[in-house]
C-alpha cells in the first residue's frame, strides 16, 4: 500500500518515521521527529497537532522526505541480506556438488549481482515487480513444483 506523497498526512509521515508516541511521550517524540526531519520542534508540534495543513510546507516536504530515505535504507537493508542469503545458499551448493549444480550456481550469482545492482541503482518507480523482472532476465524460478508423478491424475496409490 503505497500512498502519494502529496496526498500523505504529515501526521502518518511522522508516525511511519518515529513509531507512534507513547503516553507521556510526545515532547520527547516530537524532538526525535524534529531530528529526523532536520526541522525545529515548533513545526514538528504544529504538524502534530494540524497547525500547518499545508501539503506543500516545507517541514511536511521534510518528514516525507526523511520518511523516504528511512525507507530507502530498509529496502538496501533488506536487499543486502537477501543477497547474503543466496550467498549461503551457492557455497552449500559448491560444498555438495559443484559439477551437478554448476548452471544453477551461475544463475544464482547472477541473480546476487542484479540484487546488488537494483540496491545501488535508485530507481523506485518500476513498472515490474522485482521478482517479475527476475523472471523476465531469465533467473530460476525458485517456485516448488510438484514432480511429474504427481500430476497424474489417472494414478491412484491405495
Amino acid at each position: 500500500m503505497r500512498t502519494k506523497w502529496t496526498q500523505m498526512c504529515a501526521r502518518e509521515a511522522m508516525i511511519e518515521l518515529m513509531g507512534k508516541p507513547g503516553y507521556g511521550e510526545q515532547p520527547r517524540w516530537l524532538e526525535q521527529v524534529a531530528k529526523a526531519a532536520n526541522i525545529s520542534i515548533s513545526h514538528a508540534r504544529g504538524l502534530w497537532r494540524g497547525d500547518i495543513s499545508n501539503h506543500n510546507h516545507r517541514s511536511a516536504v521534510a518528514v516525507r522526505k526523511a520518511l523516504e530515505l528511512k525507507r530507502e535504507r530498509q529496502a538496501r537493508a533488506e536487499a543486502q541480506a537477501l543477497a547474503a542469503l543466496f550467498q549461503k545458499i551457492i557455497g552449500g551448493m559448491r560444498a555438495t556438488d559443484e559439477t551437478f549444480y554448476g548452471a544453477q550456481i551461475i544463475q544464482y550469482e547472477r541473480l546476487v549481482r542484479q540484487i546488488g545492482s537494483m540496491d545501488r541503482s535508485g530507481n523506485e518507480d518500476r513498472s515490474m515487480t522485482f521478482r517479475e523482472e527476475i523472471l523476465a532476465d531469465g533467473a530460476p524460478d525458485l517456485s516448488i513444483e510438484a514432480p511429474p508423478s504427481a500430476k497424474k491424475d489417472d494414478e491412484v496409490l491405495l
